[in-house]
């Protein structure tokens, strides 16, 4: 990767104003990673499809308190800057249909 360019920025597993698992005692690793899926998917469909060289990939994180899990979007070159930073500038607030539908979630009225 190049010098010029940080090579991935992480994001939450859920919209910004969606509760996601918590890390704990409870937490729920499976549900957790089918959050990550869900918003993955609802990331493509409001920004498209990254550019050649940039991907997204759920990873697992240390924390006092347990692993967790995020999104992390991988990119190398300005192309997969520019992508990676749209959707840190214009995070997305809630869950569409089509993920409150894969997460089992009652659809909003």
């Amino acid at each position: 990767m190049s010098d010029i360019y940080p090579d991935y920025l992480d994001f939450e597993t859920t919209p910004a104003a969606e509760s996601c698992e918590q890390v704990g005692p409870n937490y729920n690793r499976t549900k957790a990673k089918a959050e990550a899926r869900a918003f993955i998917a609802q990331m493509l469909r409001v920004y498209g499809q990254p550019p050649e060289g940039c991907r997204f990939k759920i990873i697992t994180c240390p924390h006092d308190f347990g692993s967790y899990i995020n999104i992390r979007v991988i990119y190398s070159d300005q192309a997969g800057c520019d992508y990676v930073f749209e959707i840190d500038a214009n995070p997305i607030e809630e869950w569409d249909d089509e993920a409150r539908e894969e997460l089992g979630l009652p659809q909003k009225e």
